[in-house]
């Protein structure tokens, strides 16, 4: 509430905030979270997310915040993924799913996931199901680069839709968490950041025979995460048939479109 680059930051925002002086802070977001207007709240939220990313930017690179650019790329972003959530009707969890879609139609369910760490790296994870919602493959990969989020998502489901081909799977349903990735596979638009990740994509879907790709909260991905951070000791590894020792106790996510 007193910093004065996060005053700055909500002033050149399109909200134009001045932080009141005195307000509690829980009340100050219960406040901003509560507009009537829906794209303030958007705005609100994703310039939060900018600021704190602006944050680790400043400490882990030593890059200099500047708060025009953090209210700019906020805005900007609110424009990408508004352009799309107007139309989108997102597939999720199958309690969520039409009654009217064949249960049985994938016959490998995939959960994926992706995380960016601090130093410069990223790691995935991802767990393969079959038919009898067994683990047939889990993985996690890990490679010394530096990207946004939204594009480690992006990489995430690509690298998952190659494990399966390179794996001869025909017919699968994949699972991600992050859904502004699933919107733009599943409906017609484009967000700049990851747009020629998910045209690669959307080839690789072509070479199979059913594929659907679903949202699910993270709460229902947890293996997937659990993998992410394993990348960070273990690097890039594949097991067969199992989880790593280390999960095993973990309860498995419930498969999509797989008849149990």
């Amino acid at each position: 509430m007193h910093c004065q680059l996060a005053r700055l930051t909500w002033f050149s925002s399109q909200l134009g905030h001045h932080i009141p002086q005195n307000m509690n802070l829980n009340a100050w977001l219960l406040q901003g979270l509560q507009c009537n207007e829906h794209m303030a709240v958007r705005i609100f939220c994703t310039t939060l997310w900018k600021f704190w990313n602006g944050r680790n930017q400043c400490v882990f690179k030593n890059k200099p915040l500047n708060p025009i650019d953090i209210a700019q790329q906020a805005m900007d972003f609110v424009k990408e993924v508004g352009t799309c959530s107007k139309k989108i009707n997102i597939p999720t969890h199958p309690n969520n799913l039409d009654s009217n879609l064949e249960p049985s139609v994938a016959e490998n369910c995939f959960f994926v996931d992706a995380g960016c760490f601090a130093g410069g790296t990223t790691g995935w994870g991802l767990v393969c199901l079959d038919g009898s919602a067994a683990v047939r493959a889990s993985a996690c990969l890990f490679d010394n680069i530096e990207v946004e989020p939204l594009v480690a998502e992006a990489l995430g489901v690509r690298w998952c839709l190659q494990f399966a081909i390179n794996h001869n799977m025909k017919r699968i349903s994949l699972a991600s968490d992050a859904a502004v990735v699933v919107n733009s596979l599943n409906i017609k638009c484009c967000i700049a950041a990851i747009d020629s990740i998910i045209l690669d994509c959307k080839m690789l879907m072509k070479q199979f025979e059913f594929v659907s790709v679903y949202y699910v909260r993270r709460s229902s991905n947890g293996i997937a995460h659990k993998l992410v951070g394993l990348s960070r000791s273990i690097g890039s590894k594949t097991w067969m048939g199992s989880l790593p020792h280390q999960l095993q106790a973990e309860p498995l996510p419930v498969p999509l479109f797989v008849a149990i």
